[in-house]
């Protein structure tokens, strides 16, 4: 099933879930990373869940889909298409931007994080045209989390959600992060 069917019927994720869901992602990431690749439309529907019986222990392991607009790309250059869904494109993209790189991905993977926090968008509103939602981006700041939100999860949303892609951590130094590399 879809980590968003997820969120639309089965309520609060648990903290720890959330972190088990997101490590199989960034590591899933990695890999494509390592290949020069991009994935360009990561969001919610994206992310399948599947169980899988591991040492006689079940779990559920996130795997990232649809590989259908990812693309090769020289991590220096960076690639020149728009695409990806609206609610979850990085600002640079939205902002026509030429070049992009792998840290699109990030900003659209933390907007999936802050959805399994909130159960929410943090940019939503149907009634907007993609011109006017990315406006709405540009100039607003993502709605704060709830109150006992774990303070790792903030912090990560802070760093992937950055507008800047320059000061937008990269997923080497997510990785790195002591609480992710415990995981």
């Amino acid at each position: 099933r879809q980590i968003n069917k997820y969120l639309v019927y089965g309520g609060n994720v648990p903290t720890e879930q959330i972190f088990d869901y997101l490590c199989d992602i960034m590591l899933a990431l990695f890999a494509l990373n390592n290949k020069g690749m991009i994935h360009r439309d990561i969001k919610s529907e994206n992310i399948l869940l599947k169980n899988e019986t591991i040492n006689n222990e079940n779990y559920i392991i996130a795997k990232l889909s649809d590989l259908g607009i990812s693309r090769q790309i020289d991590g220096v250059v960076g690639s020149l298409t728009l695409c990806g869904t609206p609610y979850y494109v990085s600002p640079e993209i939205a902002a026509g931007e030429k070049r992009y790189d792998y840290n699109a991905d990030i900003w659209s993977l933390g907007v999936v994080l802050y959805e399994m926090v909130t159960l929410s968008l943090p940019w939503y509103d149907p009634n907007l045209y993609s011109h006017e939602l990315f406006q709405l981006v540009f100039t607003t700041k993502y709605p704060p989390l709830p109150e006992g939100t774990d303070p790792y999860l903030k912090y990560l949303i802070s760093i992937m959600l950055k507008k800047d892609p320059k000061r937008r951590a990269n997923l080497t130094d997510i990785l790195k992060l002591d609480f992710v590399y415990e995981k």
